[in-house]
């Protein structure tokens, strides 16, 4: 309750948030996808066949920087969300202490 509330409050003030973390999130997916392809045409893996698929290399480098991406776009988000938090438990602590 209080993460949504926050969340919404934070979105209201600053609709621009939300475009900010989707960029940081396709970004860094961008990124791994570009790394892993340019890995993959460089390098001459000795691996078992399956992975040996270029495909397979950059679709899991891309994962990977997109939880990278997640991760990172979260604890920014995290940060811009702590002064929504507070003001939101200062205005519904009575609420809150009901839920107990």
């Amino acid at each position: 309750m209080v993460y949504r509330c926050g969340l919404e409050a934070l979105l209201s003030d600053q609709p621009s948030t939300i475009w900010v973390c989707t960029a940081i999130f396709w970004g860094s997916v961008l990124v791994g996808v570009l790394a892993g392809w340019l890995g993959a045409a460089q390098t001459q893996i000795t691996a078992p066949v399956w992975w040996q698929t270029r495909w397979f290399i950059v679709a899991l480098s891309g994962l990977v920087a997109a939880a990278i991406g997640n991760f990172v776009g979260n604890q920014w988000l995290t940060v811009k969300l702590r002064p929504y938090f507070q003001r939101v438990l200062e205005k519904r602590s009575s609420e809150i202490s009901q839920i107990n």
